[in-house]
């Protein structure tokens, strides 16, 4: 769960963004999963683009709030939400050599 939720920080943090910013990524995220499940009936998929849309939105009103410029603030945005999608397949890989690491020592 940590890196599913650094990838959003992460980011945020590489677009320029400053620690209220990385807060309001994680919240976003996690906001953005729980109504990406209920207002995207598509397994998986509408909590994945819930946690990204939602962190992208958040950063954005958190850039927004700090003063930044409207350009400066859609980067940091764009930058947290495909921040969570490469930590959502981080993740994903993590737990794919995780799975393959336990096949091969239980038939090999």
């Amino acid at each position: 769960m940590i890196l599913y939720e650094f990838g959003a920080c992460a980011g945020a943090k590489a677009a320029g963004g400053g620690k209220n910013t990385m807060a309001s990524a994680i919240i976003g995220a996690i906001i953005g999963a729980i109504l990406g499940t209920i207002l995207i009936p598509i397994p998986i998929l509408g909590t994945l683009l819930g946690a990204s849309i939602g962190a992208g939105i958040m950063v954005l009103i958190a850039e927004r709030k700090a003063g930044k410029e409207l350009k400066q603030s859609l980067k940091t945005a764009t930058g947290a939400g495909l921040g969570q999608i490469f930590g959502t397949g981080a993740k994903c890989l993590i737990g794919l050599a995780i799975w393959l690491l336990f096949t091969i020592t239980a038939f090999f």
